[in-house]
């Protein structure tokens, strides 16, 4: 598939599926549309691996991150994932940390609109960061030890708090 045709220097591909390596080749060519003549003896090549996702559906008999009903595929997100709260809440809003977990980051999605508050134990967050959409109106809070595991951004796109209320430790 070519998904850009131009001169610059970048391009942002979205749509892409989580957990999936993504290779890409850069072609040079001359010539309009439906005359292009590639040049194919120095392309660039390169792949990417996106993050596994783990979505919470909060279909659990408790609100513990532990708890595999609680995630959309059925299983606790390993630590390279990037981590979205939520499709649905029905097991809780205190997210119980019942032991300490570490994921590429942590977003709240457009549907996050009751507060939700991430209690006990630590939340080791890579390079992945917190985002929280625009749409998400619950004022969240990290009450749990979060931990710095890398460099990482914030936003908050929402009019909404998020409050770390927990200690932070870390070198990110």
């Amino acid at each position: 598939y070519v998904v850009y045709t131009g001169s610059g220097t970048s391009v942002t591909v979205t749509a892409l599926s989580a957990g999936t390596t993504y290779h890409v080749e850069i072609y040079n060519f001359n010539g309009g549309p439906g005359f292009e003549t590639y040049l194919t003896s120095s392309t660039l090549t390169g792949s990417q691996l996106t993050l596994a996702a783990g979505i919470w559906v909060g279909g659990g008999a408790d609100a513990d991150w532990g708890t595999t009903a609680n995630w959309s595929d059925g299983s606790v997100p390993a630590a390279a994932s990037l981590v979205t709260f939520y499709d649905a809440i029905g097991s809780g809003t205190n997210i119980n940390l019942e032991t300490g977990r570490t994921n590429a980051g942590l977003r709240f999605s457009a549907d996050a609109d009751t507060a939700l508050n991430f209690t006990n134990n630590s939340l080791t967050l890579n390079g992945g960061g917190i985002a929280i959409d625009s749409d998400a109106a619950g004022d969240h809070v990290m009450a749990a030890t979060l931990v710095l595991g890398a460099n990482q951004s914030w936003t908050n796109d929402s009019t909404a708090t998020f409050t770390v209320a927990g200690l932070v430790s870390g070198s990110g």
